[in-house]
């Protein structure tokens, strides 16, 4: 089969794994090749953009956070994939899931793999239809019961009821008191469940088995998903006399689950001491209303009950409506004056953050945003009001950065003034408007005024108080705006449509500039 016919691969694995899969390939006149080889998993986007490969084999390894994460950006991407995702024990055996659905390649591409490792690697499919033990029909009734006595803890439970789950399923509980350690994915599961719930289910199990072999080097406990976005670990308190010591040994156990389950999307917990079984239901109770103001504590590696009331600290409504009141006039009179910087940062770490008020936040937000209309800021769709789950996504340090790059956008703007009166001006424009889906260059666009670039740039800067590259990127995240509105197309699509040559430059100007992914801004509009 001709190469350019044929289906292309990115792959992330083991040396020998990858050279079985193309020495198969080179075999056989196979309908597939590998595309695209990365040695981390963050490389495989960039190469499957920039080759068009929707096809991914990848190799999990700990921790599976990491993957989770390229899971999470293939998708935000745009890209609908096919994944094989699979794992190599310690005896060679080869554990993978794969996408699922009607589509002939899904099929031929799980064959393609199996033949290509057959006799050099044992292997074994994996199909779990849910993290959720109790879920999964594949699942034994001692298991389910066993799922179910855990949740039942939460839940609520008296110590006889505790002492009797413990005995019946060996929970690995002690009586020296407990912790809990929660991992949540915030705003929801991924919108591809449902062709890629073997693949998710899959990377589920393997976080869970990590934590629970970390939590078992410690003091042990028990490991297990309440939610399918919400893995919950009871860990036994420490049996070390020493207080310092055992301070110091509980925080490594800590750094080890947080680095564990470093999810970019991930919101994680730890509650205070629980000293008995009836403590469990008031943690997790506590717990499902402290993460309500995880937008202001993101900075923290885990959430604790100890860091919130560290934090938190009454406001002044005075004292931030004159704050507020002096960014405004900044803003309206005397922009380019450096103390907008200053008293920006105040507002959002010295009074917004300690303040974890969404109330707060939003109004100030607002009040900053009207005085930016009044002077006329030239980029449309700026988000007013973000809605509580966008949040979820992000942080105060996040939106802080955001606020900062766009009045550094409006000074740039504002310090053109004026009206395009120069005809190079205009001729510089109307080029750019006809060729930005191009890889144009300021040589490429002084060349066909007969200016030098120099020139170019000097006179764009007094026009518009920005170099022409700036100017040339507002305008192609202005088109891109109008397509991810007006179109279907795919987000990679549309950033090639409007001339950039790299996704992840796309997809960081169009943040920039919004405040949103591109994926997140089509779901708005």
């Amino acid at each position: 089969m001709a190469e350019d016919k044929k289906r292309k691969i990115v792959i992330r694995a083991d040396e020998d794994i990858t050279e079985a899969i193309e020495s198969h390939c080179r075999a056989i006149s196979s309908a597939f090749m590998i595309g695209g080889k990365a040695e981390t998993y963050a490389q495989c986007l960039e190469t499957a953009v920039e080759n068009r490969i929707n096809i991914f084999v990848l190799q999990a390894e700990d921790p599976v956070s990491y993957i989770d994460d390229l899971l999470f950006d293939i998708l935000e991407a745009g890209l609908n994939p096919i994944y094989i995702i699979f794992e190599r024990t310690h005896s060679d055996l080869l554990q993978y899931a794969v996408t699922v659905g009607e589509l002939p390649v899904i099929k031929e591409i799980d064959t393609f793999f199996n033949a290509a490792l057959k006799g050099k690697f044992a292997i074994e499919r994996i199909s779990y239809h849910s993290t959720l033990l109790g879920d999964d029909p594949d699942v034994t009734a001692e298991a389910a019961g066993r799922h179910e006595s855990l949740l039942e803890i939460l839940r609520g439970c008296n110590e006889e009821d505790f002492a009797y789950s413990k005995e019946k399923y060996k929970l690995d509980l002690r009586d020296k008191g407990y912790y809990l350690f929660l991992w949540e994915l915030m705003g929801g599961g991924f919108a591809d469940h449902e062709r890629n719930k073997f693949i998710y289910n899959f990377s589920g199990k393997l976080l869970s088995r990590e934590c629970g072999d970390i939590i078992c080097r410690y003091g042990g406990g028990e490991v297990f998903y309440s939610t399918p976005t919400l893995l919950c670990i009871i860990i036994n308190d420490l049996e070390v006399k020493n207080g310092p010591a055992k301070n110091a040994r509980f925080e490594e156990l800590i750094n080890d689950l947080v680095n564990c389950t470093g999810n970019r999307t991930a919101f994680r917990y730890m509650s205070d001491r629980i000293a008995n079984a009836t403590g469990f239901r008031d943690a997790y109770a506590r717990f499902n209303v402290d993460k309500a103001v995880s937008f202001f504590l993101r900075d923290k590696a885990v959430m604790r009950p100890s860091s919130i009331a560290e934090t938190k600290q009454s406001t002044s409504g005075k004292v931030t409506n004159a704050l507020l009141q002096k960014i405004t006039d900044y803003l309206r009179y005397d922009l380019m004056n450096p103390g907008l910087e200053t008293n920006l940062h105040e507002l959002y770490f010295e009074i917004l953050k300690p303040s974890m008020s969404y109330t707060l936040f939003y109004s100030s937000i607002a009040a900053i945003y009207n005085a930016i209309e009044e002077v006329e800021y030239s980029f449309d769709g700026a988000p007013h009001n973000i809605s509580p789950s966008m949040l979820h996504f992000s942080s105060i340090e996040e939106q802080f950065d955001i606020m900062s790059d766009r009045i550094k956008d409006l000074r740039e703007q504002y310090s053109g003034g004026g009206q395009v009166t120069s005809s190079i001006i205009l001729k510089a424009l109307n080029y750019i408007a006809d060729n930005y889906a191009r890889d144009i260059s300021i040589t490429e666009i002084s060349g066909f005024l007969f200016i030098s670039s120099t020139y170019l740039s000097q006179i764009f800067k007094r026009q518009f108080g920005c170099g022409v590259k700036k100017y040339l990127i507002n305008y192609r995240i202005e088109q891109a705006k109008k397509m991810l509105k007006e179109t279907s197309d795919f987000v990679y699509t549309i950033s090639e449509n409007v001339g950039f040559r790299e996704f992840r430059h796309f997809s960081r100007s169009f943040k920039a500039l919004t405040g949103f992914s591109p994926s997140d801004y089509r779901k708005l509009v």
